[in-house]
């Protein structure tokens, strides 16, 4: 005979088995309950320690399965029907990659459809014409045009030519044009594909349109970046991410001639990347002709790195450059500053104090400086942007100078956005006939970009606010004078968060050099240096390469799909290597996270010899994305869960530096949130904005809650942009109706940034509710400006999942979000199971309460939700309604 048993639990999940064996009857309902959840996890395969803090009558029937033969195992296996999510045929993880390689293949693989004696005919047809002819007399000016037939001597000979010349010397425009032109004039027309890489998108247009323009036609040279390409001309220019998505899809890139590296001195990850694939790629192709170019004359490393590479070095002729600086500027202005200043040097207090001690004495500080070489330069803090004395600046030069265009490198768009606002609401700047204001940054549109490039009329000052984007590639050919706040805002990356930030910080010698050769090349030229000497003696030589200091889970995932099972073996021929321990960190995320998957390789006496990885699907996915693993894995969850919206709303929050600080800032959260999340509260926030702006009283929210409307801005860009980069990916961006998109949310955080977990512990003999704070390592604090700095509910029995800690004199929380348990069980490595106490423990450190029905339904549910989640990934769709209320519903008990 047979029984059944239909059990309901509280998550509403009927659970139906049959139990075949015969005279099989259950006393008690719990003892049916045990009984069926320990058939689940035979079922589920689960390992044998697995079950070791079960009872021995238990322990004595899982056995007893175990031995049975697996005819047997089959015909008495309970039969288990679980609502879940309806699947269509899964695809294979196989076909997936390939799909995705695929998609990137090189069209330079195609057979070329025109002969070479149509492209000798059209090359010659198009360097006869007048416009040709005309623009080739400005060509020859340049110092990059006299070392023409040498170039080409050596690119003959050679498979690899390093060239070095500082910007503006022609060589990013010229040299592929020589190129082009002695391929197609040599009748190798239908063989010839240039690529020039760029590291920026507006590099990548800005030269290709300047070469068009020289060329007086786009029939041979377009550019290529992401989601926007020209056509399919012989003389292309990308962005470094393109060349890499070509070197995926085609890896011996057939059907490429020529492959220009083009700004390899300023070492971003992505160029130190393509060049490692490159230095194994000429191994295999000997036909391929490479050719690095650097804007600095130390080439010497790239030289020794490729061994056998041959070296041109261009020496640029410039107008005389003036260099001022900061002591200069405070001279021409009359600056002066005292310790109610922002931008005032408290270092420069502590100095005196300890020259003169506690004393109360009199004395005049201009005879003390006056000694002791003190100036008021060493009263201004020159680590941050004095906007005062850059418009004191500004008007010294309008005022005294010839008109022209002025160049400001500023560290970024927010430094940008306060000196344009600040400029154009101050007389005369505001007088559009006589003042033009122009942005270099990326976030700008590119047409509104291309403006800064054009040569103002007549009579006008033209202002040009930059980042380092225009230190390099791009020549702005009218700058005449230049403003150097020697900063800039790089990319940092915090382990104890898993999130990169922009900090500010000093600029190298080497920028400081690029940035000074930006003015003098129509006519002489100024520079004025906003920090001293003596600082400037402090910069590093050259910029630190950002492998050496970026997190590298993106570089080990696009590694992994490049067939490489070892990304610390593959990084080891890097130029500049990255350290074993920063890679194995960046692994060991990856399989956290579960973009990756690792397998161990043992040694004769069963020691761990190495270990091998792959890409998962989401690894898979996360790859293709161009953003930070954290946040794409956010974007891509969101999608999943269908509410794609919120996730990039939340997701822009944490790319974005924080919104909400200072000691009003748990309040300003309270006041809008009731949840014990500053996460929730933030967008809640940002959301109450959008609708004060739609009244027309957006500015007024900020002002009326102390929030920097800049960076309120910035927010809504990147979630734009978030939206774009997901739609142009073909990911389901529309939000369901659901009233559980809070928790998914919560879910969602726990899923990216866990193991980012806080447990709070009740004082004790308190008269009010307080708790102590704790992560698996130490005690931590509560930030005054989150939310749960004053707890409003009881946390007993829930945990924090953090995204923001700060290490000072304390281990201070910043920004945290209450979840549920279940979530983490949900995506833990390990769980343990004790029988006796009827607890599950999650990684070794959470304890959680729970039951034998519930360990079986909490290891189905997690296999249920990775194969969910791999199906909608690979297939970019949604998880059901009824997926997501049974994940949430899912209870401990």
């Amino acid at each position: 005979m047979s029984a059944s048993v239909q059990l309901n639990d509280k998550s509403k999940t009927v659970l139906y088995a049959r139990i075949p064996e015969e005279n099989t009857a259950f006393l008690e309902k719990a003892t049916a309950k045990n009984y069926i959840a320990l058939r689940l996890l035979f079922e589920m395969k689960v390992q044998r320690n697995f079950i070791n803090n079960f009872s021995p009558r238990y322990q004595e029937v899982f056995d007893n399965w175990t031995n049975n033969s697996p005819e047997e195992i089959t015909k008495n296996s309970i039969i288990l029907l679980v609502s879940q999510t309806p699947k269509g045929e899964k695809k294979k993880e196989k076909e997936i990659e390939e799909q995705s390689i695929n998609k990137f293949t090189s069209e330079t693989q195609a057979k070329d459809k025109f002969s070479n004696d149509y492209y000798f005919d059209e090359m010659n047809k198009e360097i006869n014409s007048s416009h040709y002819q005309n623009m080739l007399e400005n060509r020859k000016q340049l110092p990059i045009y006299s070392n023409k037939d040498h170039f080409i001597n050596l690119l003959n000979n050679n498979q690899i030519v390093v060239v070095s010349g500082t910007t503006g010397s022609g060589k990013s425009t010229q040299l592929p044009q020589f190129v082009l032109e002695n391929e197609l004039l040599n009748k190798r027309g239908s063989q010839t594909k240039i690529y020039v890489t760029q590291p920026r998108r507006i590099s990548a247009v800005g030269l290709s349109s300047r070469v068009i323009d020289e060329r007086g036609s786009n029939k041979f040279v377009g550019h290529q970046i992401r989601f926007e390409k020209t056509g399919d001309e012989k003389l292309v220019y990308c962005t470094v991410g393109v060349m890499l998505r070509k070197v995926l899809g085609n890896p011996d890139l057939e059907g490429i001639s020529h492959l220009f590296i083009d700004e390899v001195h300023e070492r971003d990850i992505n160029t130190d990347f393509l060049l490692l694939l490159i230095k194994k790629l000429i191994t295999r192709n000997k036909t391929i002709k490479i050719i690095i170019m650097s804007a600095t004359l130390a080439v010497e490393l790239f030289e020794q790195y490729f061994g056998s590479a041959s070296c041109l070095r261009i020496e640029s002729k410039i107008h005389p450059i003036q260099t001022f600086y900061l002591d200069d500027i405070i001279s021409f202005t009359n600056y002066s500053i005292d310790s109610t200043s922002e931008y005032y040097n408290y270092k420069y207090d502590d100095f005196q104090k300890k020259l003169i001690g506690d004393q109360l004495i009199t004395v005049d500080m201009n005879k003390v400086n006056n000694k002791l070489n003190k100036t008021t330069s060493d009263m201004i803090n020159q680590s941050t942007v004095n906007y005062e004395l850059i418009m004191d600046l500004l008007h010294y030069l309008i005022t005294n100078k010839p008109i022209g265009c002025i160049l400001i490198f500023l560290p970024g768009i927010y430094e940008i956005t306060t000196l344009q606002k600040e400029i154009i609401s101050t007389p005369p700047f505001n007088n559009l006939n006589k003042f033009k204001i122009h942005i270099l940054h990326s976030s700008v549109p590119l047409q509104q970009q291309k403006e800064a490039f054009s040569i103002a009329p007549n009579g006008l000052w033209k202002i040009v606010l930059s980042t380092n984007i225009a230190e390099t590639s791009i020549t702005i050919p009218d700058a005449k004078y230049l403003i150097d706040t020697g900063l800039v805002r790089i990319m940092s990356y915090d382990r104890s968060t898993k999130m990169q930030r922009l900090i500010l910080t000093k600029i190298s010698k080497a920028n400081a050099q690029q940035r000074t050769g930006r003015v003098g090349r129509v006519s002489s030229g100024e520079c004025y240096k906003m920090y001293s000497q003596k600082r400037e003696s402090s910069f590093e030589t050259y910029p630190q390469p950002e492998i050496k200091r970026l997190p590298l889970e993106s570089l080990c995932l696009q590694i992994l799909l490049f067939g490489e099972k070892n990304p610390v073996q593959f990084l080891a021929d890097a130029l500049d290597a990255p350290s074993q321990t920063q890679i194995e960190k960046s692994l060991l995320q990856l399989v956290t996270i579960k973009a990756a998957k690792r397998i161990s390789h043992l040694d004769i006496s069963g020691a761990v010899k190495e270990f091998e990885y792959s890409a998962t699907p989401l690894g898979s996915a996360l790859a293709a994305l161009p953003v930070e693993v954290s946040i794409g894995k956010m974007l891509l969850l969101g999608c999943a869960f269908g509410i794609a919206q919120e996730a990039t709303l939340l997701a822009a929050c944490m790319a974005v530096q924080p919104l909400i600080n200072g000691e009003n800032g748990s309040n300003i959260k309270r006041r809008y949130c009731s949840d014990a999340s500053d996460h929730i509260a933030t967008m809640k926030i940002v959301e109450h904005y959008i609708e004060s702006e739609r009244k027309g009283n957006g500015t007024q929210f900020c002002k009326n809650n102390n929030i920097n409307i800049i960076l309120m801005k910035e927010i809504l860009d990147t979630r734009k942009q978030f939206i774009e980069l997901l739609k142009n990916y073909n990911y389901p961006i529309q939000s369901i109706q659901s009233s559980y998109k809070k928790e998914l949310l919560l879910f969602i955080l726990t899923y990216v940034f866990y193991p980012n977990i806080i447990i709070p512990q009740q004082i004790i003999g308190k008269t009010s509710i307080e708790y102590e704070y704790y992560t698996k390592k130490h005690q931590v604090f509560m930030g005054i400006s989150s939310i749960n700095s004053m707890p409003r509910i009881d946390f007993k029995d829930n945990v924090f999942i953090y995204t923001n800690m700060v290490k000072s004199n304390k281990i201070m929380v910043w920004e945290c979000s209450l979840i549920k348990k279940v979530f983490i069980a949900l995506i833990a490595t390990t769980i343990a199971v004790n029988y006796k106490q009827k607890t599950i423990t999650l990684d070794g450190w959470i304890t959680i309460n729970s039951t034998p029905l519930f360990i079986a339904r909490l290891i189905q549910m997690r296999k249920e939700l990775k194969e969910a989640l791999d199906d909608v990934i690979n297939q970019k769709t949604q998880l059901t309604k009824e997926f997501m209320s049974h994940l949430i519903e899912t209870k401990l008990n």
